[in-house]
C-alpha cells in the first residue's frame, strides 16, 4: 500500500502542474491587448484621422470658427506650457498644430457652434419668431438670440458646478494615458463633483434640447488639432515622441480646473467669458 501512494504522489504533482499551466495559458489568452498593441491602435488614429477642416487649414492654421460652449478653464501656472513647448519642437509638429496654454480647458457641455445643423432648439425658436430662415455662419448670432436662455445656463453654472475641479488623464491597463492627441481624456477624481457635473449635463439637456451625446464618458482637454494625416511609415518616427509627451503629462497631472463657465468662441484658441 505504501508503495501504491508513493506511485501516487508523483501523478498528483504532474496533474497539479498541468492544471497550473492550464490557467496560465487560459489567462495568457484572456489577457486582452499588450502594450504594444494598445500603442500601435493609438498611432493607427493618426493615419486614419479625419481632418476637421472647418477648424484647421493644411497649413496648421486655426480658423474662423463660432460657437457657445461651457467650459472649466485649465488654472495658470501648473507647468501646462511645457506640453505645448515639446510638441511645438518635436516630430509630432510636423502633424499636429498645438493650441495656446491659454486655450486648454475641459469641456463640461457644448452648446453650439454656428455651422451645426440642424440649429438647435432656442436657435430654432429664435428664428422663426424674427422670421428668419438663414443663419450666418461667419460670425456669432446677435445678441438677442438665445440671450435669456444663455443668461439662464450662465448663471446655472455659477450655482451648480464646483468651485474647482481635479482631473487626472483616463489610463489604460497598463499605467497609461488611453488618448493624449488630439485631446487628452480626462476624468474627475472626486465623486461629488463628477455628480455635480452629471447633474448639470442633465439641466443643460431640458434647456438646449440636447443630450451633447458626444461627451457622455469622454471628457477631455484638447492640446493639438491634427492638420497633416501621418504616413504609415512615418508612425514609428513620431511614437517615441508620443510616449515622451505621455510621460510629460504623466508629471504634470492631476491638475485643477477652474469653475465652469459660459463662453463664446471665435475660433479655437481662444474662449472668452458670455456677456451681453
Amino acid at each position: 500500500m505504501m508503495k501504491n501512494m508513493a506511485r501516487q504522489k508523483p501523478t498528483i504533482k504532474m496533474a497539479a502542474v498541468c492544471l497550473l499551466g492550464l490557467i496560465l495559458i487560459i489567462a495568457w489568452m484572456l489577457r486582452g491587448p499588450n502594450q504594444n498593441q494598445i500603442l500601435k491602435s493609438k498611432l493607427d488614429v493618426f493615419i486614419n484621422h479625419k481632418i476637421n477642416k472647418k477648424k484647421i487649414n493644411s497649413k496648421g492654421e486655426y480658423l474662423p470658427f463660432y460657437g457657445y460652449t461651457i467650459i472649466a478653464k485649465c488654472r495658470e501656472n501648473q507647468g501646462l506650457e511645457k506640453l505645448k513647448d515639446f510638441i511645438q519642437t518635436s516630430s509630432l509638429r510636423m502633424y499636429f498644430s498645438p493650441l495656446p496654454v491659454s486655450s486648454y480647458h475641459m469641456t463640461i457641455y457644448d452648446v453650439w457652434s454656428v455651422s451645426k445643423r440642424p440649429v438647435i432648439a432656442p436657435v430654432q425658436k429664435w428664428m422663426d419668431e424674427h422670421g428668419i430662415t438663414k443663419i450666418d455662419n461667419s460670425k456669432l448670432l446677435p445678441p438677442d438670440a438665445m440671450r435669456e436662455t444663455l443668461q439662464r445656463a450662465q448663471k446655472l453654472a455659477q450655482e451648480m458646478l464646483p468651485k474647482s475641479i481635479k482631473v487626472r488623464p483616463k489610463m489604460d491597463p497598463y499605467g497609461r494615458p488611453i488618448r493624449i492627441l488630439e485631446s487628452m481624456l480626462v476624468e474627475i477624481m472626486e465623486e461629488k463633483d463628477q455628480k455635480m457635473v452629471d447633474k448639470f449635463r442633465d439641466t443643460c439637456s431640458e434647456i438646449f434640447g440636447h443630450k451633447d451625446e458626444r461627451l457622455i464618458g469622454r471628457l477631455h482637454i484638447t492640446l493639438v488639432y491634427q492638420y497633416r494625416k501621418v504616413p504609415p511609415q512615418e508612425i514609428d518616427a513620431i511614437s517615441n515622441d508620443l510616449q515622451k509627451l505621455e510621460d510629460l503629462a504623466m508629471k504634470l497631472f492631476p491638475i485643477e480646473l477652474d469653475q465652469g463657465d459660459l463662453v463664446t468662441f471665435n475660433d479655437m484658441t481662444e474662449f472668452t467669458t458670455y456677456r451681453l
